[in-house]
C-alpha cells in the first residue's frame, strides 16, 4: 500500500473517529462510586513524540498540572503513585504517515485499580474499571495543544461519570 493510499484511508477514519470525542467505553459510572482519590500516571510515547519534535517532560508537566486542577476542583485527592492507589493513566500515541503534514493522535484514560481474584481471595490482580478514548488529527506545529485538549475532554469525561455515580 503506497503512503498516498495509507493517507486516503487514514484521514476520513481519524476524523470519522475524532467526531466521537471522548466516548466513554460504556464501562458503567458505578465502577466509580466512593472513590475519592487517585494516583496520576501519564505515558506518551518517547519515539513518537521524538519523531514529532514533542517536548515529552514540557507536554506531560503541562497534562499533571492539568489533570490535578481539574481533578482537585472536583474534590477529588491526588495522591503519590503506589500499589494500594487507584491509577488515573492518561496515554497518548502518534501515527505519522511519511512525507505527510498531518498525525493521527489516540489519547486514552484509564482508571486502574487492585483487585481481588474469586478464583483465589488471596490473589489480587490490576484491572481497568472505566475508561475513555478520544482521536483526533493534527498538523505538527499542533500535536501538543491536540493532546492537551484531548486529555482535557478525558479528563471531563471521567469527571461526569464520577459525577453521576456519586450523585453530586
Amino acid at each position: 500500500m503506497t503512503v498516498r493510499r495509507s493517507l486516503q484511508f487514514l484521514l476520513p477514519v481519524c476524523i470519522a473517529l475524532s467526531a466521537a470525542i471522548a466516548q466513554d467505553s460504556g464501562t458503567p459510572s458505578a465502577n466509580l462510586k466512593g472513590l475519592e482519590a487517585v494516583a496520576i500516571q501519564i505515558d506518551l510515547f518517547p519515539d513518537e513524540a521524538s519523531r514529532a519534535k514533542i517536548d515529552i517532560a514540557q507536554i506531560t508537566a503541562t497534562l499533571r498540572r492539568d489533570i490535578e486542577g481539574r481533578l482537585k476542583s472536583h474534590r477529588i485527592r491526588v495522591e503519590p503513585k503506589s500499589s494500594r492507589n487507584t491509577l488515573l493513566k492518561v496515554s497518548a500515541r502518534l501515527l505519522a504517515v511519511p512525507n505527510d503534514p498531518v498525525t493521527a493522535i489516540t489519547g486514552d484514560l484509564e482508571i486502574l485499580e487492585r483487585v481481588v481474584l474469586v478464583r483465589d481471595p488471596n490473589g489480587t490482580a490490576t484491572a481497568i474499571v472505566w475508561a475513555a478514548l478520544n482521536q483526533a488529527v493534527a498538523g505538527p506545529k499542533r500535536i501538543p495543544d491536540i493532546i492537551r485538549l484531548m486529555v482535557s475532554d478525558l479528563v471531563d469525561n471521567f469527571i461526569g461519570a464520577h459525577s453521576a455515580a456519586n450523585g453530586r
